[in-house]
Formats: structure tokens, sequence, C-alpha cells
């Protein structure tokens, strides 16, 4: 996010990777693919092995949900270096740069048709520009957009 000076915050278009929440997410959804599997083993065969093994999946899911959505807040409330971390993941995806330009001139009020007609050097430039404006007080709040977790 950053902050505005009314005092207030915005978040941007850029997105930082948290170690291990994606992957505990994923590790849950396979899990859940599994309580299906069970349950569906159950329902078609009547054994109950398939039943217990299937809650047995269903409790380790929802534990390992649980740990991911914990690992997030945990690391937006404690993650330091903010701006080293963003300049060492935009270095490996400097793609980051250019969404960050569109949305830049999106939230600016620049017509989609003309959007559409600038090459995406200019996105990757002026994002460029405003990151190395703004890095330093770029802040990771739980106050952003909840869809974006």
């Amino acid at each position: 996010m950053l902050p505005l000076p009314n005092g207030r915050s915005m978040g941007t278009a850029l997105r930082l990777e948290l170690p291990y929440v994606g992957t505990s997410l994923i590790v849950a959804a396979v899990l859940l693919v599994g309580v299906f599997i069970c349950f569906t083993a159950y329902l078609s065969q009547n054994d109950e092995k398939y039943r217990r093994f299937g809650h047995w999946l269903l409790k380790a899911a929802l534990l390992v949900q649980a740990a991911g959505i914990a690992l997030y807040a945990g690391q937006i409330k404690s993650l330091t270096g903010l701006p080293t971390l963003l300049r060492e993941q935009i270095s490996r995806d400097p793609a980051q740069l250019s969404v960050l330009g569109k949305w830049l001139l999106e939230s600016e009020g620049f017509p989609a048709e003309q959007i559409a007609q600038l090459p995406a050097e200019q996105f990757q430039s002026v994002g460029s520009e405003f990151f190395l404006q703004n890095s330093q007080t770029f802040f990771l709040s739980l106050k952003a957009n909840p869809v974006e977790f």
C-alpha cells in the first residue's frame, strides 16, 4: 500500500510474494481433492475406511489452510525490508513494472483507447519511475483488498 497526503492509503498494482503462503494453500487444496475422492469412494462403495480417511483429510486440510492464513497475517504484520524485497522480486519479474505503469495511467483517468495505443515500454517507464520515487513509502497492511488474498 502507499500512504496518501490526507493520511489515508491506497493499494497499488504491485504484488509481493509471501513465502510459504501459496504453498500451504495449494497443499490444502490438494487435501480437499483427496476429501472429494474419499467421500465419493465411500458413497459408491459404502466402505467406512474411505469415510474415516476422508474426515482425516478434511481436518488436515482445515489445519493447513488455517496455517496458511496465519502465515499470511503474520508476515504482513512482521515483514521488514519491504523496498528491498520488492526490488528483488521486480528484478526477477520486471513485467510487474509494466502492470504498475498501466495501473497508474488508468488510475489517473487516461482513456482506455489512449492507454491501448501506448507501447509496453511506456508502461515500464512510468512504473519504474513511480517505483523509484515511492518505494521507500510502501507498506503492507491487512486492510488491503481481501479478494487479493
